[in-house]
Order: structure tokens, then C-alpha cells, then sequence
């Protein structure tokens, strides 16, 4: 189904320009009258030739008040605008390459495809359809456009690359539907309007500051390709697919939703409430709420904050000193590769529930910061049985909850080497009491400590009791 918008010709005539969406139709349809509506007050109360361009293309089009309309199918190149014109419509099937005036508004139909350079500060692009390049001329070029997807919405019906890099900025909206390849090279902002939409972020070679902001309205599937680009995603109520761009090559990305602080700063966008795949990212990635994320990191050594929005999430950390942070979710597993080298990873534990697998080679920190109900192995270093460090930080009622290590290894001998070691910081144990589990004389044991502050801590199955020594259960 197509929604045309109306393009007055003369008196008695008018073009109609098909586009895919009827909410895209309405906003051309605004903008159109509107740039009409600039002409007339300009005194532009004739109706134009069409321009000669060179001296030598001259354009087979119906003029209009304030703009220039294409309606022949074939491909068509319209040089650079004269300044006169406040509007170019391309309501043919063909394509047309045209380098905007000083103001232009471009109108193109779903039938036909667009090659746009704006120069404009304040250029508009408005897009029924069809495969199309939008691109700004200089750093000062601004471009604010809404793009149809493809007819019934199927992913790769239509194209759209959007080339950034002088670095002014454009705010695209795009349909269901569309490929989107970005060049940015500025602070350019993309809006998924639902359906499947596909997006590629690149930066671009001119060095310029600027991050790529990419959103999406309710009952969007986003795919995102990071190649670079420093990108923050906010899916909103859609759901997110996010990867690396470029093979060999790791990239990060920003994704959360509601009010957080990163690196000092507070940040605030939309709640998201969708769900996640991640597939080897860097970067600050927060889940959605709607839970059964899955999420993993890069290999690079402390690039990665995963954190868990949503119940059943799962977090799979492969850098060394990457943070995995459990938040208040249930049922929350994070495990770390057996490939991470170099240090251990840092888990944070809320107050919701799930288990923990930390890094091979041990090192880890496991930080209790909620009343929650956590199963955790740290594992050990080869050869050294060098384990991992857990700290009591929780400071409400509860304490750290309910905490169950399956492979705490306690210290050997007084004096002797410790292993893993429970940092109970301003806490003491209450109560302590030890069990040994299997045949008289096996020497495995399973531990309770109770805290102050009311944590349970389960040391389960140790080689040996652990004891308390100061401020540590060792």
C-alpha cells in the first residue's frame, strides 16, 4: 500500500509522490507545503524554468512555486541546485543525483532512488522508498531526514548509506526494513521506527569528535554493526542484536536505558525494555528488562562492563579484569573463558539470584553488594592454586543474603599460603560451624559462616576448614 503526497503544480495540475508510509507522507506533505509557503512570501510568485546547470544539462522537469519536480523514469543528474529553488521533488522512478542549494528540501518517491549532497545547515530529506545516499558537503551541513523501509517491511528491500564524514550531523528516521550503512564522522543520530532494521556504524576517516546515537520505537528488532564508531544504543521497548563491524577488529559500544553514571557523568535515556544479544562488544552494555539476554565481551583486558536488566540473563566475559555485573535480576549466570589471561574478572553480585562460573586461572573479584542468593566457583591458578578474593559490601538489611562457594580453598597451615580468601570488611562472624562431609578421615568439610549483618556464607566441600584470621575468612 502507498500514501501519496501531493505536489501542486500550477492551478490545475499536481504531481503525486507515492511513499511507502502514511506517517512519512504526512511529514513530506508538511514540509512540502511549507517550503511553498517560503517561496510565495519570498515573492517567488512565478512559476520557474527549469535551470541550465553548467551550461550544458538542462533539466526535463515541471517547475513548481520554489522548487523543481523530476517525473521522467529515466536516471537523471541535476547538477547542483540553483539557489533559487527551496525544493526538489524526484517523483519518477529513475535516479537522481543533485548537490542541494543554500536551503533544500528533497522529496523523493518510493518508485525512484536519490543520490542527495546537502550543503545546507538545515537540510531536509524526506524518503518514500527505494535505494538512496545522503550525504553532507561540509562541517557545517546539517541534515535532518525520515526514510521509508521497504514495501511489507522485509529486511534488505531497500538501502540507505548515509555519509557523514565533513561531520555536521544528521538525524535520520528510518523505516522497517532498511539496510542503513553509516559514515560518521560527526554527532549523527539514528531512529528505528519499528520492524527489522539493520544498521552499520562506521567512523570516518576525518578524525572529528562525535558519537553515534541510534534508537528504535516499540516492536523493533535493531541489528547493529559497531566499525569504530564510538556508538550508544537505546532500543527503547525493541530488542537489540549488537556485533562487532569488522572482522579481527574489536569495537565498543554504549547500551542502557533510564538515568547512569559513566565515568563521573550521569546519562539519561529511555527505558529499555527489550531484550539482548551481544556478540564480542566492548564497552559499557546493560540488558533489557525483558530478560533471557545474552550477552559477551571482547578479549581485550579490561574493555567490558556487561550488566545483567533482565532474569535469565547471561553474561559471558572473555577479557581479563573485564566487569560482569549481576545486578537484582534472578536466575543470573555469568561465566568467565577459559581463555582469559592475565588477571581474573570482576563480578558484582545485587540482590537477585544465580551462578557464577569466574575465570580459569582464578584472580577473580567477587563483590557482594545486595541481600541475594548466589552460587559461585573462582577456580584456581595452575600450579599455584592461586584463588580469588569475595568481599561483604552489602550495607542493607540482610547483609549479602545467602552466598554458596563450591571450591573455596582454605589455608593449609597457620602462617601457610592463603588461596581465596572472604574480605568481611567492618563485618564479624557471629557463628561458625563445620561439618565434615563423606567418610571419617576425608578431610572435606562443608563451612557456615553466619555475619553480623546477617549474610549466610556456605563454604562447601573445602579441602581442609577455613577459619577466621582478622578481617579475612581464610
Amino acid at each position: 500500500m502507498t500514501f501519496n503526497v501531493t505536489v501542486q503544480t500550477s492551478a490545475s495540475t499536481s504531481v503525486l509522490v507515492p511513499f511507502t508510509s502514511a506517517a512519512n507522507a504526512a511529514i513530506a506533505q508538511s514540509a512540502l507545503d511549507a517550503s511553498a509557503n517560503v517561496a510565495a512570501s519570498a515573492g517567488f510568485l512565478k512559476y520557474f524554468s527549469p535551470p541550465n546547470v553548467g551550461g550544458s544539462v538542462t533539466l526535463p522537469t515541471v517547475p513548481f512555486f520554489g522548487g523543481v519536480v523530476d517525473t521522467v523514469p529515466a536516471a537523471l543528474n541535476f547538477g547542483i541546485m540553483d539557489p533559487k529553488y527551496t525544493t526538489l521533488v524526484n517523483a519518477g522512478s529513475g535516479l537522481v543525483a543533485a548537490i542541494g542549494g543554500v536551503n533544500t528540501t528533497l522529496v523523493s518517491a518510493a518508485s525512484a532512488s536519490t543520490i542527495f549532497v546537502n550543503q545546507s545547515t538545515a537540510g531536509q530529506a524526506y524518503i518514500g522508498g527505494g535505494n538512496n545516499v545522503l550525504s553532507n558537503a561540509f562541517s557545517i551541513s546539517h541534515l535532518t531526514a525520515a526514510v521509508d523501509g521497504a514495501p511489507g517491511g522485509a529486511l534488505g528491500g531497500s538501502t540507505l548509506i548515509l555519509d557523514d564524514r565533513a561531520g555536521g550531523g544528521m538525524d535520520v528516521s528510518v523505516g522497517a526494513g532498511l539496510l542503513v550503512a553509516l559514515e560518521s564522522g560527526g554527532s549523527d543520530s539514528i531512529m528505528a521506527q519499528g520492524g527489522t532494521v539493520a544498521i552499520l556504524a562506521h567512523q570516518g576517516s576525518t578524525g572529528l569528535a562525535g558519537i553515534t546515537t541510534i534508537t528504535a520505537a516499540a516492536s523493533t528488532d535493531l541489528w547493529v554493526g559497531a566499525q569504530g564508531a564510538p556508538v550508544f544504543i537505546n532500543p527503547g521497548a525493541g530488542n537489540a542484536f549488537i556485533f562487532q563491524g569488522t572482522s579481527g577488529t574489536e569495537n565498543s559500544a554504549t547500551l542502557f536505558g533510564g538515568t547512569k553514571t559513566i565515568g563521573g557523568s550521569a546519562h539519561t535515556a529511555a527505558a529499555y525494555t527489550g531484550r539482548t544479544t551481544v556478540l564480542g562488544m566492548n564497552g559499557y552494555l546493560e540488558s533489557g528488562s525483558a530478560g533471557g539476554s545474552i550477552m559477551t565481551t571482547g578479549t581485550t583486558a579490561g574493555a567490558a562492563t556487561l550488566v545483567a536488566g533482565g532474569a535469565g540473563d547471561i553474561l559471558f566475559v572473555n577479557g581479563a579484569n573485564d566487569v560482569a555485573d549481576l545486578g537484582n535480576s534472578a536466575n543470573v549466570v555469568m561465566s568467565a573463558s577459559n581463555v582469559t589471561t592475565g588477571g581474573g574478572v570482576t563480578a558484582i553480585f545485587g540482590s537477585g539470584s544465580g551462578q557464577v562460573f569466574g575465570a580459569a586461572d582464578g584472580q577473580n573479584t567477587f563483590n557482594f553488594t545486595g541481600a541475594g542468593n548466589y552460587t559461585v566457583a573462582g577456580f584456581h591458578q595452575s600450579g599455584t592454586f592461586l584463588g580469588s578474593v569475595y568481599k561483604d559490601l552489602a550495607t542493607g538489611p540482610g547483609g549479602a543474603g545467602n552466598i554458596t562457594i563450591v571450591d573455596f580453598l582454605p589455608q593449609q597451615s597457620a602462617g601457610g599460603a592463603i588461596f581465596d580468601k572472604f574480605d568481611l570488611g567492618s563485618k564479624t562472624v557471629t557463628n561458625l560451624s563445620t561439618i565434615e562431609v563423606g567418610a571419617a578421615g576425608s578431610g572435606i568439610f562443608n563451612n557456615v559462616a553466619v555475619l553480623s549483618d546477617g549474610t549466610t556464607i556456605n563454604f562447601n566441600n573445602t579441602f581442609g576448614t577455613v577459619h577466621v584470621q582478622g578481617t579475612l575468612i581464610v
